[in-house]
């Protein structure tokens, strides 16, 4: 309640009549940094004090945001600068932390009204809302007493729902009592103007409200009127409390109505709103100076710079506009800057003096040389990328000792390299730009990251073993965490993934069939079953990996022909497969760096059911069927230094023992890298693997180097007989019997003609057939003759007269017979060959 007494005492409070008319504060957000009001440091203006502060509990508090708003009402003063918006963030309607937020900012002394006040003010302001919500709910300009909250308030114009407002028409409050304008809300910008006549007699200030009035006549008549209040007031705020956007701009108090309207709000003399700020950076960037003035008339203006920023102040040539910019700067322009304003109005003004401080950077390094493993007499090319201002050359170091001169070649290729060839490699980059400078400044450099240079002896014969065995080192439990010593293996075993079911050493390894095979040793690595229903969980996922040492390390540059073998299983309990893969990794872990895989797959288009692979994310099935038997897998990896040239062959169970075999299922045109080698299953299936070997041939991964030639051991490498493996079956139905087939060398299941090229001459008989150079040890074959397929005969026995003896000559895997007969010819001759195993 205002003292009346109090009034009378405070005739010095008394606001400037309107003889001594006058704009007393204009904030058009000129000199802000967009963003948050709230976040920074507020520019000084007229009639305020302290910075913008948020005072609730929103996160979409007002901002200032770029380019003014524009009225287009008549003969209304515009301004300069920018706006205060609040962004659209609609989550329905209702006020929420997501949609809402206030800020304010403290009056001083001549803009603060208390009960003593005394005098006519006007207040006027751009304002618009956003309307994306349809009503609004509560977007108002706050002149608030003593604090922030509801009762604080003593006055609040825009729009609301308060007190029977329904938000769709513009409205104002007093003392939280709200009157309508009859103006209806819509997304147009309007200009309010309020006039307050304050008085230091109780209930006795009254305020009109004129939304979008006639200009240009002085105060208008009509408007809205309330009157009987007590008005007192210490800040501004603006707040909106709902998912419409709004924004407020021009916000100018004075003493009578056109101060705040038609009168030019420009000073008479140039007055900076904003200052420049120096730049710190290097020869060649864009730097951009800017500042601004205002004033009526219009000022010009004129950039200067000093060598010390006090004294020999010189124009600079061209520097007539507020904004100033070097694209791309040199050198030369290091220095002070200030800006001057002059509209012929003395005094001319002069900003902030700021320093450009610019230097020559180092060339910038863009892609490094990367580690390279290389086998002993290859060649090996480290190399580097990388950006200057000018001339760049190269110098090339292994440790501290210089490698070679200094080069404008940005590569380093070593010819030959030998063991002691190791070691860690980088290079210096020089950038020459500096030294064109008059006078000449010093080149920059840059020095590389380091890149280790692995050579490794030339790969012969097995190179690396992994057979999981509790003898070397593993024990039975989790792979992750085991190091035990593995020639091509460093670091840990190390879980990458989500899964609780990874793989593990147990005890016994995986056993396979073919006697030819060089053998199974130690223990294995598996994943139980986890049936949860085929679904990938992390009950029933795993993946472990372990890095590779630099021989079997494969970068871009890597050459030659690596021969990978592994034994796998799959305990197929829930049927299809998901994925149950050996994997080869580059970098990283995930799916992306993933350059090789080999198992079961349902990845690019597989069905998880047929053994696959993949090369970079190419996949291809192997067409053998998944099943619970143990399966030898060999990989031929083919690489080629030159891009897009690498070739992968899989095979499943090969025929072993006669060199590498021909088919497979090839991928071509790859480009594979790897630095270690996961083991993944991600299913409810159980898996288990063995005796990863890497060599340099098919037989060093495959084959023993004595292996058993036995028929035991030849027909175990042809799984396609199924169960038809003893002597005297004929596993192809082609009439000849298995142990036959070994003794010809021929597939016995694979259909055949035998003897062939049957001719008579005179008393000899000659006919081919094919010929296995080693026949299993225990397999013997030898000629018979009959005359009437009842009895045969032995080679050179006689019967009936007649004398048959068989000689024979074998070339390039064919046997020639010739059956010559003495005594009496017979009218015809049956000669067959006859195969026996012996017993063991």
């Amino acid at each position: 309640m205002k003292n009346p007494i109090l009034g009378l005492l405070s005739a010095s409070l008394l606001l400037p009549t309107a003889a001594s008319a006058a704009l007393l504060s204009q904030e058009g957000f000129s000199g802000y940094t967009p963003g948050q009001l709230s976040a920074t440091t507020s520019p000084t203006v007229a009639g305020y004090t302290g910075n913008w502060i948020g005072v609730d509990f929103g996160n979409v508090k007002p901002a200032v945001a770029a380019g003014s708003l524009s009225y287009g009402g008549a003969n209304y003063a515009a301004g300069l600068g920018n706006k205060v918006t609040v962004p659209f963030n609609n989550t329905g309607g209702e006020i929420t932390a997501n949609n809402s937020g206030r800020v304010q900012r403290l009056f001083d002394s001549s803009l603060a009204v208390t009960d003593a006040t005394a005098g006519t003010l006007y207040l006027s302001f751009l304002f618009q809302s956003g309307q994306e919500t349809g009503a609004t709910t509560y977007q108002t300009l706050g002149l608030y007493q003593g604090g922030f909250t509801d009762p604080a308030r003593n006055f609040d114009i825009g729009l609301t729902n308060n007190n029977g407002q329904t938000g769709t028409q513009c409205n104002f409050g007093t003392d939280n009592a709200y009157t309508s304008t009859g103006v209806a809300a819509d997304t147009n910008v309007h200009l309010l103007v309020v006039k307050f006549n304050l008085s230091a007699t109780a209930a006795s200030d009254s305020v009109t409200v004129w939304v979008d009035p006639v200009l240009g006549a002085g105060e208008p008549t009509g408007g809205t009127t309330v009157t009987g209040k007590d008005l007192t007031w210490d800040r501004l705020t603006f707040s909106d409390y709902d998912g419409n956007s709004c924004a407020w701009d021009e916000i100018r108090w004075g003493t009578d109505f056109n101060s705040v309207t038609v009168q030019n709000v420009l000073p008479a003399v140039p007055t900076f709103t904003s200052q420049p700020s120096g730049y710190t950076g290097n020869v060649q960037d864009t730097v951009t100076l800017t500042a601004l003035a205002e004033s009526n008339p219009t000022p010009t203006f004129q950039w200067e710079k000093s060598a010390n920023g006090t004294t020999g102040w010189a124009q600079v040539s061209g520097a007539t506009d507020a904004t100033l910019v070097f694209s791309p700067a040199a050198f030369s322009d290091n220095g002070y800057y200030r800006l001057v304003a002059d509209n012929g109005n003395p005094p001319a003004a002069t900003s902030n003096v700021v320093q450009v401080s610019l230097v020559y950077p180092p060339p910038s390094i863009v892609t490094q040389p990367a580690p390279t493993a290389a086998q002993v007499g290859s060649n090996v090319t480290l190399s580097v990328a990388a950006n200057g201002l000018g001339d760049l050359t190269y110098q090339w170091y292994k440790g501290v000792n210089p490698v070679g001169g200094v080069t404008t070649n940005n590569t380093l290729t070593l010819n030959n390299v030998q063991l002691g060839d190791s070691g860690d490699y980088s290079v210096k980059v020089t950038d020459h730009f500096a030294e064109t400078e008059s006078p000449p400044q010093t080149a920059t450099v840059a020095t590389s990251n380091t890149a280790t240079v692995s050579v490794f002896a030339a790969w012969s014969g097995l190179v690396s073993q992994e057979p999981f065995d509790i003898a070397v080192g593993y024990v039975v439990g989790d792979l992750p965490g085991q190091t035990p010593s593995i020639t091509g293996y460093t670091g840990a075993w190390t879980d990458i993934d989500f899964g609780d079911a990874e793989p593990a050493v147990s005890t016994g390894s995986l056993t396979y069939s073919n006697p030819s095979y060089l053998g199974s040793s130690g223990d294995k690595a598996a994943v139980a079953t986890n049936i949860t229903g085929g679904e990938i969980t992390a009950a029933n996922s795993g993946r472990v990996y372990r890095k590779l040492d630099a021989p079997l390390v494969v970068g871009d540059t890597t050459t030659g022909v690596r021969y990978l073998s592994l034994l796998y299983q799959s305990g197929q309990e829930t049927g299809v497969t998901v994925y149950q893969m050996l994997e080869l990794k580059n970098a990283a872990h995930t799916d992306f760096n993933r350059s090789f895989d080999i198992g079961l797959s349902n990845n690019g288009g597989m069905i998880g059911s047929e053994y696959d692979f993949s090369a970079e994310g190419t996949y291809s099935s192997t067409g053998i069927a998944a099943d619970t038997n143990v399966h030898l897998l060999v990989v031929k990896f083919d690489l080629s230094a030159d891009a897009d040239s690498d070739n992968v062959t899989v095979w499943v169970d090969p025929t072993l023992g006669a060199g590498e075999p021909a088919g497979g299922t090839t991928i071509s045109g790859k480009n594979l890298n790897w630095d270690r080698m996961a083991l993944s299953d991600y299913d409810g299936n159980s898996a288990a693997w063995d005796e990863i070997r890497w060599g340099s041939s098919f037989d060093s991964v495959t084959v023993s180097s004595t292996p058993a030639n036995t028929y035991a051991s030849w027909i175990a490498g042809y799984p396609g007989v199924g169960s038809k493996t003893a002597f005297n079956d004929d596993a192809d139905a082609d009439g000849i019997k298995n142990g036959l087939e070994n003794f010809f060398g021929t597939n016995p299941a694979v259909s055949n003609t035998g003897i062939t090229q049957i001719s008579k001459s005179g008393n000899t008989v000659t006919f081919q057939h094919p010929q296995n150079t080693t026949p299993g040890s225990d397999v013997s074959g030898a000629y018979v003759w009959s005359t009437d397929l009842a009895t045969f005969n032995a080679d050179g026995a006689t019967a009936g007269g007649t004398t048959v003896s068989f000689g024979k000559s074998t070339v390039a895997g064919t046997t020639t017979v010739t059956a010559t007969m003495t005594g009496t010819v017979p009218a015809k001759l049956f000669v067959a060959l006859k195969a026996t195993q012996t017993a063991p």
